[in-house]
């Protein structure tokens, strides 16, 4: 059986998602599947017993191999979409948090690709916070944090 908080009925899939927000220069990192066009903030699934904040720092060590050394938690939010990755439609309740942490060097550059667990490869971004408005990504929330 799985850790992860994710199962499925028969219309839709259920996750409870843990994201973070990693801000340098006014640009944010966001981050898009293999399969998906559209981008978003970085994170993943929380585990059976494990609180949100803790599944965001296993979730930079697992994707970016970074610790976090302050999470402040922003807001959460209910979202339902379709999911292209899945086949299916997804209802699933993240929490968000700003994280500080000190950037390895390989994430300097505009942007990136990593192999999650040597498994799935993520692709990461550098995006001007005033330009989020006008790409395809979500929380759309988001903006409400930045005045946008």
């Amino acid at each position: 059986m799985s850790k992860d908080v994710f199962f499925q009925s028969s219309d839709y899939l259920f996750k409870l998602r843990a994201g973070y927000l990693i801000i340098k220069d006014n640009k944010i990192l966001l981050a898009r599947d293999y399969i998906g066009s559209y981008f978003y903030l970085p994170g993943g699934k929380i585990e059976f017993g494990e609180t949100s904040c803790h599944s965001v720092k296993r979730e930079l060590q697992e994707e970016l191999n970074l610790k976090a050394k302050e999470t402040e938690l922003l807001f959460h939010e209910e979202n339902f979409y379709y999911s292209q990755i899945f086949n299916s439609k997804v209802h699933e309740i993240c929490f968000y948090y700003k994280v500080e942490v000190d950037l390895l060097e390989f994430m300097l550059q505009d942007e990136f690709e990593l192999k999650e667990n040597n498994l799935k490869t993520l692709y990461f971004k550098w995006i001007n916070i005033s330009d989020l408005a006008k790409i395809d990504f979500f929380p759309k929330s988001i903006l409400n944090y930045f005045d946008l």
